[in-house]
């Protein structure tokens, strides 16, 4: 059964997290059910027990257009206010998508063997994805934490 989790599961989904953390080897962090920045947060129980969870987290994506580099210094300094802005709003991120620009062969290749060294679960995990409808990008991707 799927639900709409409340902020009372928050024990129980910060166990499962853990769980994941521990899996993956890397902390990651879990917004609060209720937080601003969420869409929506759901539970799936079995039994009466919350066995997974997932959430849809409202995402910003940072694109910057030209490449007039007398400029940049002048754009970086405006963008605070941007991204002061967006964290005012209730945003916990900002995404950056940069494509790869490997220019030599030797370059090509090392990018391609790492993605085929990924794991067994990652790929698995990109399988779900795929049929989920999500694409690969081949872009590089950068996040800027806001609060």
């Amino acid at each position: 059964m799927i639900r709409r989790a409340t902020r009372d599961d928050m024990p129980r989904l910060r166990e499962l997290h853990a769980e994941t953390e521990k899996r993956i080897g890397m902390k990651m962090d879990l917004p609060e059910v209720g937080d601003r920045a969420v869409l929506g947060f759901w539970v799936v129980e079995r039994d009466g027990k919350i066995v997974r969870a997932f959430y849809e987290e409202i995402g910003i994506e940072h694109v910057e257009v030209g490449t007039d580099a007398l400029s940049a210094q002048e754009v970086w300094r405006f963008q605070q206010n941007v991204f002061n802005q967006a964290q005012a709003k209730g945003a916990r991120y900002l995404h950056c998508f940069v494509p790869p620009a490997l220019d030599s062969w030797l370059g090509k290749l090392l990018f391609r063997l790492m993605l085929f060294l990924t794991s067994r679960t990652a790929g698995r995990i990109g399988m779900y994805l795929y049929q989920s409808g999500f694409r690969k990008t081949g872009f590089i991707h950068y996040n800027r934490r806001l609060r």
